[in-house]
């Protein structure tokens, strides 16, 4: 018998025309990959997951395909639908997956209505939200940065460290990711994958409520060149020393036209050859059965590199500052050589050689990856260690 029932809430970013739509493959992980971890460590946990409106077809044949015994309910506690209502009733406590912060009016609406407590794990610390964590049953952080900010602003709930849920999503679609690297001239163990990113996403190209952003717009297109500059020495380097195919890995929808318009045009001619451009934007599920035929991923991105590392894959981040704290979970995981700031520009020089060096050193990179891995499969164990101590407290 089950002895925890949790509502799950996830799935909650952009929604268009009444679905959620995959906009960004590492949100999309977080859902699949916290439920990957409780079913790996806690199978004691019962899971629903509440999501802000019925899935896309897309994301809905990708969680049916993994998850088909997992049930969904939609919508608002200010006006719940019968099933929404129910779930309430069934439930032990709301949880609060991966992701930077909690959904206030949401956890206040569930107190409210169900007396039951709510927590959250695998999240960033926000400085504003300080009143609705201190409501928590325990919070957990993502990274130490996150932890240890609250922890001196006295918090005052159980706290630890639980990396971020997409390190557990391990649900390719392995059909899917073998027709599309057929379709792009694709071989297993002969590409690498290069991401990049503006600075600020331009939510308001594909978000219909999202008002156009003069200022964040003139930012990102001022800090291209030098923010891409080291990718394109770095993927010039790998087609001519490796002969290599480098595949531009759209993690976020507005990326894909990035790639296309704007960063495949800063190659010279005899490095285009190599370049695979998607055609068209994909699910979380297909990008990590392309992933894992990889030699590696780097770029400006963190969560396909942290899918990446969860599933084996040598991963390089580069950030900027407008990542906030969330790069540190490479640190905190012994990735910390693998991790660049490129608002340094003593990062941006080096950073090529440390693309080169994890290619050509895979014995050294597959050794930095289990070490990364062990850490995080000890901070799932005293996860689950906690939660089983959770359970037992509440029966007692």
């Amino acid at each position: 018998m089950k002895q925890l029932h949790i509502l799950l809430r996830e799935f909650r970013k952009t929604v268009i025309d009444g679905k959620v739509v995959n906009t960004n493959i590492g949100t999309t992980a977080h859902g699949p990959g916290i439920l990957s971890l409780f079913e790996k460590y806690l199978p004691e946990c019962d899971i629903r997951i509440w999501a802000s409106a019925p899935l896309s077809p897309e994301m809905t044949k990708m969680m049916s395909r993994s998850f088909p015994h997992i049930s969904f309910v939609y919508g608002s506690l200010k006006e719940p639908s019968p099933e929404l209502q129910e779930a309430v009733e069934w439930s032990d406590m709301l949880f609060i997956g991966s992701g930077s912060c909690i959904l206030e009016n949401d956890v206040e609406d569930y107190i409210k209505i169900s007396g039951k407590p709510y927590a959250a794990a695998g999240i960033g610390y926000n400085e504003d939200q300080f009143p609705v964590m201190q409501k928590g049953a325990f919070m957990y952080f993502r990274e130490s940065q996150a932890l240890a900010d609250a922890e001196k602003n006295e918090l005052n709930v159980p706290t630890g460290f639980l990396p971020d849920g997409a390190f557990a999503f391990d649900t390719p679609d392995e059909a899917t990711a073998a027709d599309f690297m057929d379709l792009h001239g694709l071989e297993e163990g002969k590409f690498v994958c290069c991401l990049i990113r503006n600075r600020w996403t331009p939510v308001w190209e594909y978000c219909p409520e999202a008002k156009f952003d003069p200022k964040r717009d003139a930012y990102n297109k001022s800090m291209i060149e030098q923010d891409f500059a080291p990718l394109v020495s770095a993927v010039c380097r790998i087609v001519r020393e490796k002969h290599l195919k480098v595949l531009l890995a759209p993690e976020t929808l507005p990326a894909l036209a990035l790639s296309r318009d704007i960063f495949y045009n800063m190659f010279p001619a005899d490095v285009k050859d190599f370049l695979v451009v998607p055609g068209h934007y994909w699910e979380a599920d297909e990008a990590l059965g392309v992933y894992r035929k990889s030699l590696g991923i780097f770029g400006l991105e963190m969560h396909s590199q942290v899918i990446g590392i969860g599933n084996k894959i040598p991963s390089i981040v580069c950030r900027t500052k407008e990542f906030g704290s969330k790069s540190d979970m490479w640190k905190d995981i012994g990735l910390e050589e693998w991790l660049f700031d490129f608002d340094l520009e003593t990062d941006r020089m080096r950073f090529p050689d440390m693309v080169m060096e994890m290619l050509s050193d895979p014995a050294g990179s597959r050794k930095k990856v289990e070490n990364a891995n062990r850490i995080i499969d000890r901070a799932f164990l005293q996860f689950r260690d906690f939660m089983r101590e959770y359970i037992v407290s509440r029966h007692s």
